[in-house]
């Protein structure tokens, strides 16, 4: 029997066969069916994969809509079909996908979405007992290190780390809202930034 992490590899490695290749929708409809109620408790009690944030929905509804149009959007963008044959952990790359959907979504809407530490017993699924003790003690450990950041830090902290952009991209941001720095002078920032995240997780007992 398959675990979950083998059997979303197998069918994405169906899906990147194109829309024609046999059992395209029966591929798509089990992906589904398997994720769906996963990815909606992960909103809502906000799972942390391999020590990365994520964010927590209160509202199930809203939690709901978000993984439906998520699901409808993946069908729908050929660029999310296209997985790369040699990925390793294709459970890990699909959660991703799913997380910068629902982060570029919320820039979009007035949610109420927060970042959270909240263990959820239903929600370890993508790993083992020692994957998620070792999530556990990074996610507590991040929290605090992040609680202790200042407020242009923790800005750094969500574009860099969670919403994976690039300087160039961070820099264009920052322009439209009023603010102009060079791309070196926001590397800098974010230099300081790891620094001090890294000195405060070495203080909180992770990290060396």
């Amino acid at each position: 029997m398959k675990n979950r992490r083998e059997e979303i590899k197998e069918l994405l490695g169906i899906l990147r066969q194109g829309r024609d290749a046999p059992g395209f929708r029966e591929a798509y409809e089990q992906l589904y069916r398997s994720n769906y109620r996963h990815f909606v408790r992960a909103l809502q009690y906000g799972k942390s994969y391999g020590g990365r944030f994520t964010v927590r929905i209160a509202s199930q509804e809203t939690a709901e809509d978000l993984v439906a149009d998520f699901f409808y959007e993946f069908l729908q963008r050929e660029k999310y079909l296209q997985l790369r044959e040699d990925s390793v952990d294709a459970a890990a790359w699909f959660y991703r996908v799913f997380l910068n959907f629902v982060l570029d979504q919320l820039r979009h809407q007035k949610t109420d979405a927060t970042f959270h530490s909240v263990a959820d017993p239903d929600m370890e699924w993508l790993g083992t007992e020692e994957d998620l003790a070792e999530q556990t003690a990074c996610r507590l450990a991040l929290v605090k290190a992040y609680d202790r950041l200042d407020a242009e830090q923790k800005r750094l902290f969500q574009e860099r780390l969670v919403e994976g952009r690039s300087f160039r991209q961070i820099q264009e941001r920052m322009a439209k809202g009023g603010t102009r720095l060079e791309e070196t002078s926001i590397r800098a920032q974010s230099l300081r930034m790891r620094r001090k995240l890294q000195e405060y997780l070495v203080r909180y007992g992770y990290g060396t």
